[in-house]
């Protein structure tokens, strides 16, 4: 076997053979680019209020300076020895955060109106269904009513050998009196039963559409 004379030189200190340039186990090759972009992803979670703050050198927390109340702030201010620049930034931040939680307390309010109306349509809507059900079952119970006291007039009349759909009962003061009907139907004195609901229709024509 033939061996080359001289290896590539991979140190670049002109020997033969490559020198110790490769890194050791756990070394750092691409360790600074690692630590840089964990440096950057840091730097990306802070915000910008908290990077002015840790840039200037000021001495409290960025929720600090939102947080405390006005005469709080102005005396933790007057315990450190800031310069005109920081108090500036200091109120700039204050004015900021301020801002911000008003916006979220008011994004959050109108959301609790938005809820407030969505329980109150739901509740309206299950009032709505039920006073339904009940005029349902009240016109039920009215049809029943008149079809009965309708089936008394036709029985009464047919035992008298008068066709019901051309005779009626009217009431005349304390009387009834047996009378055709005329071409408009029944006369307003009639004593057979109109529906509820057929009298809505009448005054309403579109008072069955609430469905």
């Amino acid at each position: 076997m033939i061996f080359p004379s001289s290896y590539p030189d991979f140190s670049g200190n002109g020997a033969g053979f490559p020198g110790p340039s490769f890194p050791q186990a756990g070394g750092h090759c691409g360790g600074a680019r690692g630590d840089s972009r964990h440096s950057e992803s840091n730097l990306r979670k802070i915000s910008k209020d908290e990077r002015l703050a840790r840039d200037a050198g000021i001495p409290f927390s960025v929720d600090l300076i939102v947080r405390l109340p006005m005469d709080e702030f102005n005396d933790q201010l007057s315990k450190h020895d800031l310069t005109e620049e920081q108090l500036n930034l200091c109120r700039d931040i204050r004015r900021r955060g301020k801002n911000k939680v008003a916006a979220q307390n008011c994004r959050q309010r109108k959301l609790d109106q938005v809820d407030q109306l969505e329980r109150e349509l739901q509740k309206s809507r299950e009032v709505g269904r039920r006073l339904e059900s009940e005029l349902l079952q009240s016109i039920k119970e009215n049809w029943e009513g008149c079809r009965g006291l309708n089936e008394d007039v036709d029985d009464f009349l047919r035992k008298r050998h008068l066709d019901p759909r051309e005779y009626t009962i009217v009431r005349n003061n304390d009387s009834l009196e047996v009378v055709p009907l005329t071409e408009a139907g029944e006369p307003e004195n009639t004593i057979r039963a109109i529906p509820v609901q057929s009298q809505v229709l009448k005054l309403h024509p579109y008072a069955g559409d609430y469905h």
